[in-house]
């Protein structure tokens, strides 16, 4: 009797941790203030990851006359994207630095129509972390300095003649790791972006997590435009 209650015990605490990790994400989405996220209310944020288990294409009204749906939800992954309109979308991810500390992790990414992203890091009581866990990719971040130096050109020059900078952020196949996408060249006409590529180490960051904190990886260029 005694081997077949521990068994029990060990079966019962096994149940009870997955349940727990494959419930973090939509713990997390469920609970976030609405001020973070003004399409829905926190009742309909659980009624959305409801009609997503029995239906992956169901759709709900939000706050602002349209729809919003999720894209997906990997529970064992801590990661889950939902679209909110044509063009907004929202990745949420749950970070973990050890056993106990926990991270909330948000990307707001809107495409109007060149993709820009806004990413924000909380505690696990929906608190804005005063410091960042990554730091805010810029221009510079992409840019060959030695080639520059090399070219006797100025760096803040080259910089100014991306006018505008767009980066696109989300989360690298879902996990912690995120890809810092720059894509100002779409604000510009093909022939000037030319004049400048060579100015590019590429148009990829990846932002790694370590530790509880996010390092910045070497630059590189997406395939197609390589």
């Amino acid at each position: 009797m005694k081997t077949k209650h521990i068994f029990f015990s060990v079966f019962f605490c096994a149940i009870t941790t997955v349940s727990f990790a494959q419930s973090a994400v939509e713990k997390a989405f469920v609970s976030m203030p609405n001020e973070f996220y003004l399409s829905m209310g926190n009742e309909n944020r659980a009624n959305l990851i409801e009609d997503y288990k029995n239906d992956s294409t169901s759709k709900r009204k939000n706050r602002f006359m349209g729809t919003s749906h999720i894209l997906q939800l990997s529970p064992e992954n801590n990661f889950m994207a939902i679209q909110n309109s044509q063009s907004g979308k929202v990745e949420l991810k749950v970070l973990e630095k050890n056993d106990t500390a926990k991270f909330y992790a948000l990307i707001f990414t809107v495409c109007g129509p060149i993709c820009d992203s806004h990413v924000g890091f909380y505690g696990s009581g929906w608190n804005l972390l005063e410091k960042s866990l990554m730091p805010s990719p810029n221009i510079k971040d992409y840019l060959d300095l030695a080639k520059i130096n090399a070219d006797k050109e100025n760096t803040d020059s080259i910089a100014k003649k991306f006018d505008i900078t767009f980066i696109q952020s989300s989360f690298l196949n879902q996990s912690s790791d995120i890809e810092c996408t720059l894509n100002s060249w779409k604000f510009l006409d093909e022939k000037n972006f030319e004049r400048i590529k060579k100015y590019l180490k590429g148009d990829k960051i990846l932002y790694k997590w370590n530790n509880g904190f996010y390092r910045k990886g070497d630059c590189y260029w997406e395939p197609s435009k390589n």
